[in-house]
């Protein structure tokens, strides 16, 4: 039976799964797991019970492997982002640090927004200058936690998110697939373009064994 994709909807789909349901999802994998260039796991689930949404598996190594990630794909310093389309988390193991910022023009910056183009066949993201001479600042932090419940992320929300200990930690997401505004990602400006690989993960086995342990 599918339902409806309002928003109130989808969490409270996503408010009703549990670890054991995460763990039977990644029996049916849409696609191959994918290193986002963040550092956390990418496992898209072949699901159907919420029309014009798609169900991931996002999985976050402990914080240390997480930077250490992002520092070998420099991307260390393009964290704050924000997407086209709305995002609904639950947290099922372990703890996320979530900011929440705003940008503002500035004339000393050498920080630039860039708008995102996600190319799944060569497995890149490329950034494209919008704008130069830009700050970003904090406005509001959460750590979102086991047991928390879901959370909607609206688009065009600048945020970011990272592992908050040296934990792993396990989130179900639901992405609305019928976005029609620009992400973007706040960035040195680094020229007009800047391209970000995917790279393969090998993190399913791990994945099941958090989700394996956290069930019992």
């Amino acid at each position: 039976m599918t339902i409806s994709s309002s928003d109130l909807e989808v969490c409270a789909w996503l408010k009703s799964q549990t670890v054991h349901d995460a763990f039977e999802f990644l029996r049916n994998v849409e696609s191959e797991p994918y290193e986002h260039p963040y550092g956390f796991t990418v496992v898209r689930i072949r699901h159907r019970v919420l029309p014009g949404w798609q169900v991931r598996v996002h999985f976050w190594p402990p914080k240390d492997q997480q930077f250490a990630r992002m520092d070998r794909n420099s991307t260390i310093d393009q964290q704050v982002h924000a997407h086209g389309w709305r995002i609904c988390s639950v947290v099922l193991v372990g703890e996320l640090d979530e900011q929440t910022h705003r940008v503002d023009e500035v004339t000393w910056s050498d920080w630039a927004l860039y708008s995102v183009a996600s190319d799944y066949t060569t497995g890149s993201s490329r950034l494209d200058l919008v704008q130069g001479n830009i700050a970003s600042a904090i406005v509001k932090q959460e750590i979102r936690a086991a047991g928390g419940g879901p959370y909607m992320i609206p688009t065009g929300v600048l945020h970011s998110t990272t592992a908050a200990h040296n934990r792993p930690s396990v989130t179900l997401v639901a992405t609305e697939l019928a976005g029609t505004v620009m992400s973007t990602v706040v960035a040195p400006a680094r020229g007009d373009h800047v391209v970000n690989d995917r790279r393969p993960s090998r993190d399913l086995g791990r994945i099941r064994d958090v989700l394996g342990n956290g069930a019992s």
